[in-house]
């Protein structure tokens, strides 16, 4: 299930997102995160039911560290 596609999250949301100095820089892709955040919203699942190997190839996140980058 795509929500946005990748060239529309490229040039309206990650231009415009914070990436913070005192933290680590994030392991994941930040569109693969992006567009994770948005089917969450989307689909309304639970945070420990999203589909994470889906959106993630190699190297993935866990559903805490999906629900951090969603608190910041």
């Amino acid at each position: 299930m795509e929500v946005l596609r990748k060239d529309i999250i490229r040039t309206w949301i990650l231009p415009y997102l914070s990436i913070g100095t005192h933290r680590p820089a994030c392991q994941a892709d930040l569109l693969g995160v992006v567009k994770l955040i948005l089917y969450k919203l989307k689909t309304g699942c639970q945070w420990r039911q999203l589909p994470l190997k889906q959106f993630f190839n190699e190297n993935f996140l866990s559903w805490e560290s999906m629900y951090y980058r969603f608190n910041e």
